[in-house]
């Protein structure tokens, strides 16, 4: 009878984090607004702010490079679930990756990377975007939920990474490190099982058993299976590298003095640098037409996405965007922050357009949706049922003229098409739609590309509120060898000082 309290009138959103509950029962958004209660209480006990996390540099686990490591206050509120839920291990280690036949869950959106592409090239005919390059296609946007709400962004993070992970060609050996561990660990059920919220709590856990971040495992007191303690970078270090799975921190620590550049100004610097190198490895391995992508104002590089972790939140970089004033944005995936339902509606078709088995730009049924294609290839029939909804796309939503657009760190002109495009025949009318300063239309939704790309936007601004960074990037090299994993049981990376 639950089924009838299901309401479907006028869009419902969180009072408090402007989350969608549409999709929620009425006793599903009270227990969202109970936890909302819950957790302000227990920052309130814990005397912080919100339940923001303490970022602290502890010498215990520094390596010679000056990585730093960050640690949490923790009081036995971090160790209780809120009042009247009960929840079971198999809903909190839901997990889902675009290669898998099934339909995602509802907290898990593929198929948004080949949006932002298409939306960031409508932009860059607009002289918004110089330039952007984006990281593996099917990398899924993997939000937090009700039971994980104020502090499983760490966990969630981590699935993202792992949707990239399962997904990459050039170390086919990942998918099976994350799904299983060693033969010689089985024995321990806590690290056994895929990517999950609980079974990465498990992995960690698993991990200090076998001498792991001796520092960790004081800070977090020994216990993670089960609690509601936040993880960060380091944590996800540990998890992956018990793996066998090769990752590196970075920090980008204070400026020692005013003349110096800023955290934000140097991790934005080498974000730009990374994503840009993997444009140019995959172009020196692949066909012509790759090459010919790479010198485009719009990029997908091999690279995997990145996680960020500053004092107080972490997050998923996904690419960057360089605007035509040369100011550069990261573009991020942000666990709490849900892409709008009609975003998610285009991305999920976009998703199933690239796994039937002819991209002809129709919605599958996600029932019969079955492929065994590779990343890369679904990327190539994504690319192909774009190209024919552009051919077929109407004009209605242009626009004339020229107006005045204002984005995070953007003011310019944002010219409509030229008169004369309209009467060069239908094939220079076909490249503006595809490309054109028009709405996107993908899978029946007409999505507006600058408030498309907006929502993924992080600039400088924002990014200098933060004092010092850490992230933790996969350099996709082979898997680690027993003694390699041996030698990353101390928390290790490199600073990048100003």
């Amino acid at each position: 009878m639950e089924n009838l309290e299901r309401v479907d009138m006028q869009p419902v959103t969180c009072g408090f984090c402007d989350a969608p509950m549409d999709h929620l029962l009425l006793s599903e958004r009270e227990d969202h607004y109970l936890a909302h209660t819950y957790e302000e209480g227990s920052a309130r006990e814990r005397g912080g702010d919100g339940g923001v996390h303490a970022l602290a540099q502890e010498s215990g686990a520094q390596s010679g490079s000056g990585s730093q490591r960050q640690q949490y206050p923790y009081s036995e509120a971090d160790s209780i679930a809120p009042p009247k839920r009960k929840f079971s291990p198999f809903s909190e280690n839901v997990f889902w990756h675009a290669s898998m036949s099934s339909a995602p869950p509802a907290n898990i959106t593929p198929g948004l990377i080949p949006i932002l592409e298409e939306a960031l090239n409508k932009l860059s005919v607009r002289k918004i975007t110089k330039r952007a390059v984006l990281c593996n296609p099917a990398t899924c946007h993997v939000a937090t939920e009700i039971f994980d709400m104020g502090w499983g962004c760490g966990y969630r993070n981590f699935l993202m990474a792992c949707t990239a992970l399962y997904a990459q060609t050039s170390q086919p050996q990942y998918a099976s490190l994350l799904q299983n561990p060693p033969q010689n660990e089985r024995t321990d059920p806590k690290c056994v099982g895929g990517p999950g919220v609980r079974n990465l709590q498990g992995w960690i856990e698993h991990a200090w058993q076998l001498g792991y971040d001796p520092q960790g495992f004081q800070d977090l007191r020994g216990k993670l299976v089960g609690t509601r303690k936040w993880i960060g970078t380091a944590e996800l270090w540990v998890a992956f590298s018990s793996r066998g799975i090769p990752c590196q921190l970075l920090d980008f620590p204070k400026p020692r003095t005013d003349s110096s550049s800023t955290a934000a100004e140097r991790l934005l610097a080498w974000i730009v640098q990374h994503f840009d190198s993997g444009v140019h490895r995959l172009n020196s391995s692949n066909n012509a037409l790759d090459s010919i992508r790479g010198g485009a104002a719009v990029s997908i590089s091999e690279r995997l996405p990145i996680v960020l972790q500053h004092k107080g939140h972490s997050r998923t970089i996904v690419g960057y965007e360089m605007s035509n004033s040369g100011g550069i944005n990261l573009l991020i995936y942000d666990p709490p922050k849900r892409p709008p339902a009609q975003l998610r509606r285009a991305a999920l078709a976009t998703h199933y357009a690239a796994a039937a088995p002819e991209a002809g730009g129709r919605l599958a049924a996600p029932a019969t949706t079955k492929h065994t294609l590779s990343p890369r290839r679904l990327y190539e029939r994504t690319k192909i049922a774009f190209k024919k909804r552009d051919r077929g796309a109407s004009p209605a939503g242009d626009e004339p003229g020229s107006k005045r657009v204002k984005s995070e760190d953007v003011l310019c002109d944002a010219a409509a098409p030229s008169a004369s495009a309209g009467r060069n025949g239908g094939g220079s009318k076909g490249r503006d739609e595809g490309h054109g300063s028009g709405k996107l239309i993908v899978g029946g939704e007409h999505l507006e590309p600058l408030k498309t790309v907006n929502f993924f936007r992080t600039n400088i601004s924002k990014l200098n509120k933060n004092d010092d960074y850490q992230i933790l990037y996969f350099p996709l090299t082979d898997p680690l060898t027993e003694e390699e994993k041996l030698s990353r049981r101390v928390v290790t990376g490199e600073m990048i000082a100003a």
